[in-house]
């Protein structure tokens, strides 16, 4: 008979969780939060435990990261941390407690799946290669659908089970590689430069075929 709600102010700095009861109306605060700049709307809002708890997004600390609330809004633990962002919350098993995300832990460039119990314990990488991974989970979380790219790799998509064991290859795009050796192209390559005010960024650059370091 609730139904959550998030709030937000029109200017985009405070988000508010509420339980709405459905019968009446009546709206309780349960969790809010605010930002100097602007927040975004909470998209891995998770209710668990019979709805006794949840999990929320946040970066609180400085980054994007995990938590777990108990339904009156008081923090049971941090799931997540370090200096780097959770990307997305790509599902979450209530039998094994796990939570599949995607994170840049590894490096800003880079997307990974990884698996966490939510009592931020046990904490699994499962994808194996460099670039950008992603995941569509079976309903029973025993299997997920992998798909990878990175600059060499146009798209390799598999099936994998829980444990991140590679299954079967779906589509590994070896025609459209074969293709591409074909022509000429120039070549992708990522670095990193420091700004005026010491500020490390990352870029890319595509030179052109048969090039010249030494030349303008």
């Amino acid at each position: 008979s609730r139904l959550s709600v998030q709030d937000m102010d029109r200017h985009q700095d405070t988000l508010v969780l509420a339980l709405a009861d459905a019968s009446t109306g009546k709206a309780t605060p349960v969790l809010t939060e605010g930002e100097k700049t602007y927040i975004d709307i909470n998209d891995a809002l998770t209710f668990i435990n019979d709805n006794k708890e949840f999990i929320w997004m946040s970066d609180a600390d400085g980054y994007t990261h995990l938590y777990r609330y108990s339904i009156n809004g008081k923090m049971i633990n941090q799931i997540t941390k370090g200096n780097w962002d959770v990307e997305a919350v790509k599902g979450i098993n209530e039998k094994t407690h796990n939570i599949f995300y995607i994170s840049s832990e590894t490096s800003p460039i880079d997307k990974d799946l990884y698996c966490i119990n939510w009592d931020g314990k046990n904490k699994k990488k499962l994808s194996a290669m460099t670039g950008t991974n992603d995941a569509t989970f079976s309903s029973n979380y025993n299997y997920y659908i992998s798909t990878f790219t990175n600059i060499d790799e146009p798209g390799i998509t598999t099936l994998n089970n829980a444990e991140g064991k590679q299954i079967r290859i779906l589509e590994d795009n070896a025609t459209l590689k074969d293709t591409l050796k074909k022509y000429n192209l120039g070549k992708k390559s990522f670095f990193t430069f420091t700004t005026t005010q010491g500020i490390n960024l990352n870029g890319w650059m595509i030179t052109p075929p048969n090039s010249d370091s030494a030349k303008k």
